[in-house]
Formats: structure tokens, sequence, C-alpha cells
């Protein structure tokens, strides 16, 4: 897909404010891609809006999370790929708890909620490595 020549524009997330578009870069540096595709790259604000543009016909594909990708509308209106995990750096999430909040036990309850076993198996299944 991406080496067709068909391939008119290519849809990413701003590589210069979104982790998952620098992640498109890398990926594609990594395939030797980048510079051929670079004219064809629609850039997109955030990874939603380069999903859009793939949805709308504004891109003929997009390089975009995979969580995105499994969304109901997005597989049924197109296919999607997997972009092998060695071909760009770990895009990493995090969760920080203030500690001034007065709602600490609350807190730590949606983390205590969002680490368990059961959640991490449905962040699996919607294409996120599980915490470790």
């Amino acid at each position: 897909m991406l080496r067709n020549p068909n391939l008119k524009r290519l849809a990413i997330a701003n590589p210069e404010r979104a982790p998952y578009g620098r992640a498109a870069v890398a990926a594609l540096t990594s395939l030797n891609l980048y510079e051929s595709l670079k004219p064809r790259l629609v850039t997109a604000e955030n990874i939603a809006q380069a999903a859009q543009f793939a949805d709308s016909a504004n891109a003929d594909a997009g390089l975009i999370s995979l969580t995105s990708a499994m969304t109901p509308r997005l597989s049924a209106s197109g296919n999607y790929f997997i972009i092998p995990r060695n071909l760009y750096p770990p895009i990493e999430q995090g969760a920080v708890i203030v500690s001034n909040t007065k709602q600490r036990a609350a807190v730590h309850k949606l983390l205590d909620f969002l680490l368990s076993p059961a959640i991490q198996a449905e962040l699996a299944k919607s294409g996120l490595t599980p915490v470790k």
C-alpha cells in the first residue's frame, strides 16, 4: 500500500506535536519511504483528524492509531494493517495524581480500576499494550 504509486495523499498526525505523528515518520523512515512519501503527506493536527482525513477521502490512507482503525466506523469502511512495533519508538502514556487533590481516594480507585486485569485485557483487545 505505502509503495503503491496511486497513493496520492497519506494522512499523519503532526509530528511536531503528536506522538503518533512522530511514530509515523519513524516508521516511514525505517522503511526507507519517508523521503519518497514526504510530498504526499497530509499533516493533521492530531491522530483523530488524521483518521478523519482517511475516513472522508481527504487522504487515500492514514497512519493512525490501531485503536482508531479498530473503531466500528473505520473498520467497516476500510482495511488496516498493523505496523510492526520495531519500526517506531514506543508511544508511552502516563497518569499523574496531583499531590494536592481533594479527590485522592477517588483517583486511586480509578487508577486501580484501570490497572485491573479485566481492564488491561480490554485495552489489549483495543490495540494498546497492557501496563507491565
